[in-house]
This record gives C-alpha cells, structure tokens and sequence, in this order.
C-alpha cells in the first residue's frame, strides 16, 4: 500500500468522502469494527485511529498512482477508448505509447488506471482495471495527451513525485467534463477541447506558377515545399514561416504575403494556421533582380563612390530590384590622388547603352559608369638649381598618382607663345633645356616654364600652369650652328620686342640679343657715357626672329655704355658695364 502526504487542497474532500468512496476498504474496515464492539476498547481506539489516518491521507489507500474515474451523468461506469501520446512542448509534436478501454465496472475504485515509476503495486492488486504498463520518466515532469475516443483531448503535466503521490482523473463522456481529484501528485491539465484533426497544403509561389524552394512548419526548419501536414486540435498554435530572398532558377525572390486559398492572410514571414480543414496557404514572392552598380575610373578600376537611389554608395554597389521596377543611379566627379574623374557615358553588362536613369533592369544586370580623367595641380615647386652660364635645369616634386607622366613647356615673357620642350616620366622630377642658358641679368629674356601632369591613359593633360623660373638666353654657338633653333625661338617669342645682353658686366665682350615679332628696319648703336656714337652694330631690314651681335670693347676704356636700338615703332636702351 502507498503511502504518502495528502495534499492541501483535497484533504477536506478525502474526509468527506470518507470509506463512501473507496467500496473495497470500507467492508474491511466494517469487519473490524464490529469486532471491536464485541471486544476490547484498545483495539478500538487503535483502529479508530487507524481509519482516520487512512482517511485523512497519512497513508494512502490507492495502489495506481493514476486512476480513470469514467463515469455518466447517472454516476455509471462508462468504457472509453483512451489513446495515449508522450507531448513534446518545445516542438508540438507527439509519439505514441498506449491505448486501451476503461471498463464499465470497476475495481478498487476506478475503471482504469496505471502505475508511474513503479509506485504502487496496482497492476497486480487491481488487474482488472489496468491500461497499460507502468508509466516510466525521468525529469521534473512529463506532458501526455489523452485522446477519449477521438472524441476529446487533454494536455495533462505529470509532475515526477514521491511514492504515494496519486490523482484521479475525472471524465465524463457525454458532456466532457474533465477533472483532477485526490491531486497529491498536483498533476495539471494544460489544455482539453474536442478532438479534431485537420489537414492542410502549404507551399510557396514564386510567380508564373513556380513553385518549390523552401518553408519552415512549428519549429521544422528548411522542409521542401508544398507540405501536407494533418494536425490535431492540441497541438495549437501551429505556425508556418516562408524564406524571404530565395534563390530560385538564378533569382532572388521577395517574399510577399500569405495567402489563404486566393485572400490575403498575413504580411508577415510567419502567421498561425486558421483551425479549419483542407485550407490551402500559399507564400507568394515576386522576383528580385540584383543589380550592380559601380564605376570603371581610367587606373582606378571600379572604386570611389557612385549615387544610387539618390545616396552615394561605395563602388561597386549591389542592390535588389522587384520586377517591373526601375532605380536611378548617376555618376559623379571624383578626385583621387590628384587626378579628377567626371563621368562620361553608361555601360550595361559590358556594352554601351542608350538608356538612362531611372534604369529598369531585366535581369541580374551590371551598370558601369564610365569616366574620363584630367590630372590636377599638385604641390609642384618648380625650382632651378642652375648657376648663371649653366643651361637652365628644372626640379619638381611628384605628382601623387604614379600613373601621371610630364609634359615640359616654356614661355619667353609672360605673353609668349608656349613650346613643347619634352615628356618626363614619373618618378624623374628633373629636366635640363638644352636651349637657354640662366642669364644674371634681368634685361635678359623672363623664361617660364610649365611642368605639365599628363594622363596617358586618357591622353589628358592638366591645365596650364607657368611660373617664373629665371632669366635666360640663348649661346650664340647654339643659335649660329642651330637654324631650326631660331626659327623655334623666333615663333617662341613672335609677340614681343625684346633686347638684353650677356655677360654684363663684361670684359672685352658681350653679346646683345634682340628678338622681332615682325620684319622691319633695324637700328642698333652703342654709345659712351656722354652720347657719343661709339658703333652702329646693325643697320638694316630683319624678319621677325631672334637675333644676337657681339659688341667688343677691347679698346675701349672702362665705363658706362649704352646700347639703343630702334625696329619700326620700337624704341629700347639699355646699360653695358665694361670692367677691365
């Protein structure tokens, strides 16, 4: 016999149904009792104390430690037909145990019931009414569902406990009332309701009747679609879930809505099954294309920013775009390591296209920005080292982007007419003319040079940009061995009169170099500190170019002297210093 600690709840219950409720007792303890009558007045007492403790639930009477009490309105045993599942919580699924009748008569009060954890003895003092083989389960309790002739559930929890911990399980078959008496074992019913069992078809639709992909049932993940689940009553809330972005015959597909048969049931990804049989839900998606949006910069590749959607996005950019629908995308000026990129023209997947934006793409498609390049000023510093009498040699500093090479031109005065000299490589940052010699005198010729960043691969160059570098002229050995030279100078320096002379101070020689920007007659004298006439170098007609004379002073005396020179309108003096 079991024995344990009544519950609470049901001690005044246990009372009051006293040895009514429990035939099998009672007759026992009425025998008993009429020998104590007959008898001693200890064992009275004895046995008298011994019905109460019974009564009361210090020692528990019942051997099954769950009974069936299957009982009509008329208080009649009823036989039922009892399936027995073990319930999983976390998934809702069930498995099979047992299944058995409740009797219509009874025996150690009930008509059914089982052993749990081989507590009791009640499948050998009451075979008759036994359901099935003991009951064994470790953890803090186990959930079954009890199914009544397919005709009512119960989710019932069954706390593991000590020995003598039982319950009753009330059912009344034709109004389904359903309870817990006698619950030492404080077992507790989750759930009940009337057993229905409903089936279903769910799938996906990725537009144009395409099926297939992937769904996701309660906690089953990545099942094939379309699924035909059967679900009973007891297992809600039953939820079903769709994939977004799929990947299907080579497309991404959004997910849309749920739809139950040809009406909207949820825009959520997951939504909880209707309790109604043979419902069709169907996930519809519509097709993404992912297009790709990026720039192609001249030596740059596909890098800096690009605008899409009106925001600028690292290049290349990725965006998913639902069939039938358009974005806008557009280039923009950009300027990397000195050298700046505008925007020239659309390719699409490789090929020049004629549309613009808003683009509409017909499939996973690539847009490319195509550029052309300039390369800008940088810090240059154009410098020359070179002494007086040496040919002019220019210093600069690196433009930043090593794909940039030079271009070197030269101006004779700030109107001149600039002349390509030559290119430089990157990585050089020096150049020597082979033209000019760096004159000490500011009545020589002002020679400015432009170092020229220049984009092979855009043929493009930077714009103009001459600075100062020094005073200059050209060796007379180099102009009287060079016609093609003077020529050059003579177009270098076609828009201005210019006249200078060098060395100056001089000792007993020195060369005035004079330049016409247009044919005319020329007068060229030299005269003493006081005016006096001391030769006349040239007289005569010149063409427009450069010209240079020797004006000896070997027998001349020391002193100031003056050169004048006179072309058409043009009228110019200067000093000569002779230092003997």
């Amino acid at each position: 016999m079991a024995a344990g600690t009544a519950h609470p709840g049901v001690q005044t219950k246990l009372i009051d149904s006293g040895l009514k409720t429990h035939s099998c007792l009672h007759s026992y303890y009425n025998n008993k009792y009429q020998k104590i009558i007959g008898g001693n007045m200890r064992k009275f007492l004895f046995f008298a104390i011994a019905v109460w403790i019974i009564s009361s639930g210090i020692i528990h009477p019942h051997q099954y430690e769950w009974r069936f009490i299957v009982k009509n309105s008329s208080q009649q045993w009823c036989a039922v037909h009892v399936d027995l599942y073990r319930y999983y919580s976390s998934t809702k699924t069930t498995s099979f145990l047992y299944h058995n009748d409740t009797k219509t008569s009874a025996q150690c009060d009930c008509n059914g019931g089982c052993d749990i954890n081989d507590q009791g003895d009640g499948g050998s003092e009451c075979p008759n009414v036994k359901m099935w083989n003991t009951l064994e389960f470790s953890g803090d309790y186990v959930v079954y569902l009890v199914v009544m002739d397919e005709e009512y559930y119960c989710l019932l929890k069954v706390p593991d406990a000590d020995e003598g911990a039982d319950f009753e399980f009330h059912y009344n078959p034709v109004t389904h009332d359903l309870g817990l008496e006698s619950n030492q074992r404080n077992a507790e019913i989750l759930d009940e309701g009337v057993y229905t069992e409903y089936s279903f078809t769910i799938q996906n639709d990725f537009g144009g009747g395409l099926g297939g992909g992937k769904l996701k049932l309660g906690n089953q993940d990545s099942l094939s679609s379309p699924q035909y689940p059967e679900y009973g009553s007891w297992t809600w809330s039953r939820t079903a879930t769709a994939y977004n972005y799929q990947i299907i015959q080579g497309f991404k597909r959004e997910f849309t809505e749920w739809q139950k048969g040809l009406i909207n049931k949820s825009y959520n990804l997951a939504f909880t099954l209707d309790k109604e049989d043979n419902i069709i839900y169907t996930a519809k998606f519509n097709p993404l294309y992912t297009v790709t949006i990026q720039n192609e910069l001249p030596g740059y590749g596909n890098s800096g920013n690009i605008t899409v959607e009106g925001s600028p996005e690292s290049s290349p950019f990725s965006l998913d775009v639902v069939q039938g629908e358009d974005f806008t995308a557009a280039g923009i000026t950009l300027t990397i390591d000195n050298v700046q990129f505008t925007f020239d023209e659309w390719y699409k997947n490789g090929s020049p296209t004629q549309e613009t934006s808003p683009f509409e793409p017909s499939g996973n498609d690539t847009y490319t920005a195509l550029y052309n390049a300039k390369p800008q000023s940088w810090s240059r510093q154009l410098t020359s080292p070179s002494d007086v009498g040496e040919l002019i040699e220019l210093n600069w500093n690196e433009h930043p982007c090593s794909l940039v090479s030079y271009k070197i031109y030269r101006k004779v005065g700030s109107s001149g007419t600039p002349v390509f000299l030559a290119s430089v490589a990157h990585g050089v940052g020096e150049w020597t003319e082979s033209d000019y010699v760096r004159s000490g005198s500011t009545s020589d010729p002002l020679l400015q040079y432009d170092v020229r960043p220049y984009y092979s691969l855009t043929t493009t160059e930077g714009d103009p940009n001459f600075e100062n570098v020094a005073y200059g002229y050209i060796e007379a050995s180099i102009q009287q061995t060079d016609a093609g030279l003077q020529a050059a100078v003579a177009e270098e320096i076609n828009t201005n009169y210019y006249i200078g002379s060098y060395p100056n101070p001089f000792n007993p020689q020195t060369t005035i170099r004079y330049s016409l920007p247009a044919a005319g007659y020329v007068s060229l004298k030299v005269y003493d500190s006081i005016g006096k006439e001391i030769v006349e170098l040239v007289n005569e007609v010149k063409e427009a170019g450069s010209y240079s004379v020797v004006f000896d002073g070997t027998d001349l005396a020391s002193g100031i002297y003056i050169y004048s020179i006179q072309v058409n309108d043009f009228l110019q003096s200067g000093k000569l210093l002779l230092l003997k």
